[in-house]
């Protein structure tokens, strides 16, 4: 009985459901592979395969929000974006945010006070900021988000603490 309930944590649903996103977008990478063509696992095939993270599930708790991490081949740079799916595995993942090579997201977290927006860490021209966006998972496409901080630092962490945003920066004192 204690194994039962340590399962129906929320902590434990989170890993759950990113464990579940991993082995469907693994699932439908390589069921795109003809068998004839099968060989041996190569750091290039590792390079190509998304990497997924930073797992929030919505208020509503009938979405999945997560962190998509891909390799571009031809800069030899990573890039994300924030893709969301069904929590009951009924879909595939959608992009919430487009890729780009110019801007990486990440981290998302929902509003307490507004659960229709999400949150998350932007990167772009080598800074790290907060934006925000509507969250909508019927519409077609995603609006534009929202910048919301614009420090001179780099932030990240980005955690609700009751009504409060907080995020951590990362500072360097030449000395």
């Amino acid at each position: 009985k204690i194994y039962i309930k340590m399962i129906a944590t929320k902590t434990s649903f989170i890993h759950i459901t990113s464990l579940f996103i991993f082995i469907c977008v693994l699932g439908l990478s390589l069921s795109k592979i003809p068998d004839s063509t099968l060989s041996p696992l190569t750091a290039t095939d590792m390079h190509k395969m998304y990497r997924i993270s930073g797992t929030v599930v919505s208020p509503d708790k009938k979405y999945v929000l997560f962190t998509a991490r891909q390799w571009d081949q031809d800069t030899g740079k990573f890039y994300s974006n924030i893709q969301f799916a069904p929590s009951d595995g009924s879909g595939v993942p959608k992009a919430l945010t487009t890729w780009s090579l110019e801007k990486s997201d990440s981290s998302p977290v929902f509003s307490p006070l507004y659960p229709n927006n999400v949150l998350f860490i932007r990167t772009t021209q080598g800074r790290s900021h907060v934006y925000t966006m509507k969250f909508d998972p019927e519409a077609g496409t995603q609006p534009e988000p929202t910048q919301l901080t614009n420090y001179p630092i780099d932030v990240s962490n980005l955690l609700f603490n009751s009504n409060v945003l907080m995020f951590s920066a990362e500072m360097n004192f030449l000395c």
